[in-house]
């Protein structure tokens, strides 16, 4: 298991998925680490059977043991884990690693005055803690026939748009872009696969 990149595994990329949605848009350092519930953390990730945790756990004490994070175990159990946590002072390699960009102040005015496509209008009024040009690329690949493409699974439209197959799913996952009543992947012609 030498050389996880957090990156590739399903509760680390929930894990900076929820960091994402609470650090993301800070602009001063935080004072305490973040933290996550780890039964919650598997809930989010979807991963429900007892196979899935053990392989997930796996990882973890991995990730562990190369300074990525820090588990808070059950004291009658020490197999079971509780919680997860990012200390303060790898937070800036897991921005690295999960390729996270904080929006820059010129960003806020670019995201009000942008004609944006009907899906994406809700850019122009909320605050998405999103770098403007990845949403420039979205609305782009809107404007240029992306409604009518086939639909293909996340990775290869991600590559299509970003150039990058991970970054659709990051998006996806830790951004606000896909709250409840905006932007969908069917919007997007992908789709996840299991």
């Amino acid at each position: 298991m030498a050389g996880l990149n957090p990156r590739r595994i399903p509760i680390t990329r929930e894990l900076f998925a929820q960091w994402q949605r609470v650090r993301g848009k800070q602009t001063i350092p935080a004072s305490t680490p973040f933290g996550q519930n780890w039964d919650d953390l598997l809930v989010r990730a979807n991963l429900t059977t007892a196979a899935q945790e053990h392989d997930a756990k796996l990882f973890i004490r991995e990730l562990e043991t190369n300074g990525w994070l820090k588990t808070k175990n059950d004291r009658r159990r020490p197999d079971r884990i509780l919680r997860l946590t990012i200390p303060l002072e790898v937070e800036e390699r897991w921005r690295q690693t999960f390729g996270f960009i904080p929006p820059q102040p010129t960003d806020t005015a670019a995201f009000k005055t942008h004609s944006w496509e009907p899906e994406l209008q809700f850019c122009a009024t909320t605050r998405l803690y999103i770098a403007y040009d990845e949403v420039a690329k979205l609305d782009h690949f809107l404007k240029h026939g992306g409604r009518q493409r086939p639909m293909i699974p996340i990775k290869e439209r991600s590559l299509q748009i970003f150039g990058d197959e991970k970054r659709l799913d990051e998006l996806y996952r830790a951004s606000t872009l896909f709250d409840n009543g905006r932007l969908t992947l069917e919007t997007l012609r992908a789709y996840v696969v299991p």
